[in-house]
């Protein structure tokens, strides 16, 4: 396929020549606007912009004529911002038909000469129709995480001083099990969130939220335990944990009454066993719990029979082989899924600079990967000068050194 791509080049610069340098002209007026291309002003598809959405028809003729990709990310996310599911859906299969239909003129007298030649651009046209769907599913997954409040980076988390329960580690013979939780030691809150002293630690995600989804980003791979009380109230609510021994991985979901776990309440949810960077996502909705580890699902509209609302937290406690070591890069809350206690003074206004810086580090980001230096330095100065308090301008003053040596 890398042959085929680049060939496709050389037909590119062949049939629309001059225009595939048009961005580099003026980066500042190509960040706000596509311009109108020679492909799109041909007659004979003039007439797709009363078919089709104008604006796919535009995104799609940039996308051939070579604007670059950091830019196409830009612009698709301007079009798929604020559309349902349904909707993105359907704009996918009309980008496609489009796509598909721009080709066909694109490559229309190239593709006359031979049989040989024609099949080769099928293959050329299969290539670029995947590369559009994979760019609407990285774009949609993007928008999905605008979707959510950052409360780490950007804030510290409150940390109860005396929260207890038994685990059923108390009740049946079983060291896959928890114990007894006590706090007995704190969260670091830097870069990341680790263990700072003892072995039980723990923090408040939510406080009294009926309905809620959140996730985590983080190493959560060492032994020990890793847990999360839903519906939490003066020793009352659910406890779903993680422990991890050095054979076995399980995923467990237990009520907790009176800050005791009840034997016959627990649930074998899954064994996977995430490695490395993973991620973590809880959703509470009608009283029923879907949660996943990375692409595993750990649970999908379980019933939570004695769900009532109240606080959310994230711990850990150790086992046989020590402390549980833990890196935490990211605890983000879906927007109406607010904590009132959990989160310190003005932290609103931190998470949204947070996630402003976010969104422009991965365009820049995006621009190194395409090799367009300049706008990826215009984008990471902005950050650094515009959003000099959060973590993403930290990131963004380090790879900004890289790109300009001393």
């Amino acid at each position: 396929m890398k042959v085929a791509l680049c060939f496709l080049n050389i037909f590119i610069i062949a049939l629309l020549g001059s225009h595939a340098n048009c961005y580099a002209q003026s980066t500042d007026e190509s960040k706000d606007k596509i311009e109108n291309t020679k492909l799109i002003s041909d007659p004979e598809i003039a007439s797709l912009t009363s078919e089709y959405d104008p604006a796919i028809v535009e995104l799609a003729g940039a996308y051939l004529e070579d604007l670059p990709r950091s830019q196409f990310e830009a612009n698709l996310k301007k079009l798929l911002s604020g559309k349902t599911p349904k909707e993105i859906e359907k704009l996918d299969k009309e980008m496609q038909k489009v796509l598909s239909i721009l080709m066909d003129v694109q490559f229309r007298d190239v593709a006359a000469k031979s049989p040989t030649t024609a099949r080769f651009i099928d293959e050329v046209k299969k290539e670029h129709l995947e590369e559009i769907n994979n760019w609407i599913e990285k774009v949609n997954g993007l928008l999905d995480a605008s979707k959510y409040d950052l409360l780490f980076p950007g804030s510290k988390l409150k940390q109860p001083v005396n929260l207890f329960f038994n685990g059923l580690g108390t009740v049946v013979s079983d060291r896959a099990e928890i114990a007894k939780f006590g706090t007995n030691g704190n969260f670091k809150f830097d870069d990341v969130i680790t263990l700072g002293d003892g072995e039980d630690a723990s923090m408040l995600i939510l406080d009294g939220q009926e309905d809620f989804d959140f996730y985590m980003n983080g190493n959560f791979s060492a032994l020990g335990c890793t847990f999360f009380l839903i519906g939490w109230d003066q020793g009352n609510g659910y406890l779903l944990y993680n422990l991890r021994i050095r054979s076995n991985c399980v995923w467990r979901l237990v009520y907790i009454q009176n800050f005791t776990a009840i034997e016959a309440s627990r649930k074998n949810l899954s064994n996977y066993r995430p490695k490395g960077e993973s991620k973590i996502s809880i959703e509470v909705k009608d009283s029923e719990l879907t949660c996943k580890a990375d692409n595993e699902s750990l649970a999908t509209n379980l019933p939570l029979d004695l769900y009532k609302p109240g606080e959310v937290l994230f711990g850990i406690t150790g086992n046989q082989y020590g402390p549980k070591k833990i890196s935490i890069s990211e605890i983000a809350v879906l927007r109406g899924s607010q904590s009132s206690k959990g989160i310190q003074k003005n932290s609103k206004e931190a998470m949204t600079r947070e996630r402003n810086a976010r969104a422009e580090l991965q365009l820049a980001q995006s621009a190194i990967e395409e090799g367009l230096i300049v706008l990826a330095k215009k984008f990471l100065t902005d950050i650094t000068n515009e959003y000099t308090d959060t973590s993403a301008a930290k990131e963004g003053r380090e790879l900004l050194r890289t790109l300009s040596p001393e």
